[in-house]
């Protein structure tokens, strides 16, 4: 008896009544039943949607900024910038998996609102650079300041929000050993978004 549930530790054999078997179902593994797939799902949306609104922003800010390498410059490390800092704000809301799957669906729910939240700013900066411009008064470093204020004033809270979601999806899909599904799925759905987004949308 002890070599056949050494062999099969899910069956046990009950010798109360002879040639009655009873068989016990291996229980579902906790990374199936908790919800990861739906992480890893909600990750490659992320992804999808950071890198596609960061495509129609920077053509956005393009457009009023103008196409130089400030320009992108100054977009490209608002986003870093507000990646690195959400990181680190949602490393330090990261809780059991049940607790963080829920706090993980209201920083999406937040990104979501801001992304929405940002469209009609859109209308208003052209307005902006120009007195950013004036305030400048023909400083160089003062103008770079404007930019990296305008590019902040539409993308930071987006940004941070997207950096949060990556530890808290971790800490929802189990942990460590999540960490390189979760990054390789939303790697995934952020090629997907800026490719649909720079040759589909805008």
């Amino acid at each position: 008896e002890e070599l056949e549930q050494r062999r099969h530790p899910v069956r046990r054999r009950h010798l109360d009544q002879p040639g009655e078997v009873v068989t016990q179902e291996p229980e579902t593994p906790a990374s199936h039943a908790d919800g990861t797939g739906r992480v890893f799902a909600a990750m490659a949306l992320v992804g999808a949607a950071g890198l596609g609104f960061e495509v129609a922003w920077t053509r956005a800010l393009h457009l009023i900024l103008g196409p130089s390498v400030y320009a992108f410059t100054a977009v490209l490390a608002v986003m870093l910038t507000g990646l690195a800092v959400g990181g680190l704000a949602g490393a330090r809301l990261c809780a059991g998996p049940d607790e963080s799957r829920r706090r993980l669906a209201i920083n999406l729910w937040a990104l979501a609102a801001a992304g929405l939240a940002v469209i009609p700013l859109f209308t208003q900066l052209p307005f902006l650079f120009l007195e950013a411009y004036a305030a400048a008064d023909g400083s160089f470093w003062v103008l770079q300041a404007g930019y990296l204020g305008l590019c902040a004033l539409v993308l930071a809270v987006p940004a941070a929000l997207s950096g949060a979601a990556y530890p808290l999806a971790v800490a929802a899909a189990g942990g460590r050993a999540a960490a390189g599904p979760v990054y390789a799925w939303n790697a995934l759905g952020a090629v997907a978004g800026a490719l649909a987004v720079g040759h589909v949308a805008v």
